[in-house]
């Protein structure tokens, strides 16, 4: 889960498109606000979501992956397009939780099911279609990519292009 307002593939898509970043979301070098994703992809920042809690949140996030898994934090790491000879870089943190250690598996479900109904009855705001549970939109997605395909900006099928040509690399598009 990523704890910023906004995400580096977001900061990705409009440096290639020349889009302005949404507001509010990054800061520049200079640690000022800034829209601009070059400002950004030169030594800057994304904000963390809900102000200091998200920045605590972020926090405690690090210090699960970064530190107790002994891996890189994430400012040591290094922007993916800066060392494109290098393996990505990314830490994280799996872990298994045994329902069965808090209580019966049954009621675990059953307690859960009724989380997802009362999620499932909230009225959506003016304007909003309807209110999602965590990674249903992403599995709708998933569901619509498989059978239409994956849409790329012009922008990224240009460098996706140009790296096969620089490695000789024959491309099935």
């Amino acid at each position: 889960m990523a704890t910023s307002k906004s995400s580096w593939g977001a900061l990705m898509v409009a440096a290639q498109r020349g889009t302005d970043l949404p507001e509010d979301c990054f800061l520049g070098a200079d640690g000022l606000p800034t829209v601009d994703a070059q400002a950004v992809m030169s030594g800057g920042f994304l904000l963390p979501i809900a102000g200091y809690k998200g920045y605590g949140m972020a926090l405690c996030i690090a210090m699960l992956t970064g530190v107790l898994g002994d891996w890189t934090l994430d400012p040591d790491i290094v922007h993916p397009y800066k060392a494109l000879d290098a393996p990505g870089d990314n830490s994280y943190l799996m872990m298994a939780i045994s329902v069965g250690c808090f209580g019966e598996a049954e009621g675990f479900k059953h307690r859960t099911d009724q989380v997802v109904r009362r999620v499932r009855q909230v009225p959506p705001a003016e304007g909003v279609e309807r209110v999602w549970l965590p990674g249903e939109k992403e599995f709708q997605t998933e569901r619509d990519r498989l059978a239409h395909g994956i849409p790329l900006a012009q922008g990224t099928v240009d460098e996706v292009r140009d790296l096969a040509a620089a490695l000789d690399v024959e491309l099935p598009f």
